[in-house]
């Protein structure tokens, strides 16, 4: 959604893993750092090896970005997660893979709920907005959050009558 995100930039470019590690990282800040680019941009400068591996992420960016831009956001949330192979990623992975995969399933839900919502809200398919939608879900997570997560909690007196607190 945001090729520019420097964030979002460093959770992606090695999930699945893709032979990209901490060192072709740390060149990349440096290059982030001295000329004050984006990593993706820095990504576009790098050579050798791990520049070739970064420019088939960036090419798979690309290809998913043209490919899924006129499909319903559900549909284009699922087809990412597939090509990506990110489920058959997590499935190799540790005991919390299942709950991982059901986190993909429910993001593709969350995509087709959001949708649907705003079509009968006011007519508009954001089948297109990714960012809208990734804004959406990002509060929507926020809000479910539980309260044993070590966090701090914020709300009103009101809103706290009746709940026990180890800390107030």
């Amino acid at each position: 959604a945001n090729r520019h995100d420097d964030t979002a930039f460093e959770r992606v470019v090695n999930t699945p893993t893709r032979g990209i590690g901490n060192t072709t990282l740390d060149s990349l800040r440096a290059v982030v750092q001295q000329q004050g680019l984006s990593l993706w941009q820095a990504a576009a400068q790098l050579d050798g090896a791990a520049g070739r591996k970064l420019a088939q992420f960036m090419n798979l960016i690309d290809a998913l970005a043209a490919r899924y831009a006129a499909l319903p956001l559900e549909d284009a949330v699922a087809g990412v997660i597939a090509e990506t192979g990110l489920r058959d990623w997590y499935l190799r992975q540790d005991d919390r893979a299942e709950t991982r995969i059901e986190n993909l399933d429910e993001l593709i839900n969350a995509a087709r709920t959001y949708r649907q919502q705003a079509l009968e809200l006011d007519g508009h398919d954001p089948q297109t907005d990714l960012r809208e939608f990734i804004a959406h879900a990002a509060l929507e997570a926020g809000e479910g959050q539980e309260m044993q997560q070590d966090s701090v909690q914020l709300m009103s007196l009101h809103s706290a009558k009746g709940l026990e607190f180890p800390l107030v």
